[in-house]
């Protein structure tokens, strides 16, 4: 299966937090990881709040920045596209999500309109899954 993380499951991958193991899990069964372009910046920002606020050691937090962008070249990147602007108009007006969580549950719908199988849809948000939930994908964890 290709599993569409968004930003708040990917974090997980790098940096240790509730349902980290679930994530770790789904990351080694895969067949594909698809992620949206935006989670670049949002996941930089993220391991930057965290190493601000909890102190990580600067190996650590270099460790985490290099194998999150080695991951990122065999991510399957999802554009903003004028395709996935037109999957988020609907979207914006049928669930309470913010831009970003717009974003992400788009860019899964793109990915599974250009894949022949079922897309699993991984995040952490409660509204985003919720939404998720509703158009038919298969959430983790």
């Amino acid at each position: 299966m290709i599993f569409y993380f968004d930003t708040s499951a990917l974090v997980k991958k790098y940096v240790f937090e509730i349902d980290s193991d679930t994530v770790l899990q789904l990351w080694e069964k895969s067949e594909g990881i698809g992620i949206s372009k935006v989670a670049y910046a949002e996941c930089l920002a993220a391991f930057s709040r965290k190493k601000r606020e909890t102190n990580f050691p600067s190996k650590l937090f270099q460790k985490i920045v290099k194998d999150f962008k080695t991951d990122w070249q065999s991510f399957i990147l999802i554009e903003i596209s004028h395709a996935l602007e037109k999957l988020i108009d609907p979207l914006c007006l049928k669930y309470p999500l913010r831009g970003f969580d717009l974003i992400h549950l788009a860019s899964a719908k793109l990915l599974q309109h250009s894949q022949d199988q079922e897309i699993g849809f991984v995040c952490a948000d409660h509204r985003l899954r919720e939404a998720a939930v509703s158009e038919k994908f298969k959430v983790f964890p």
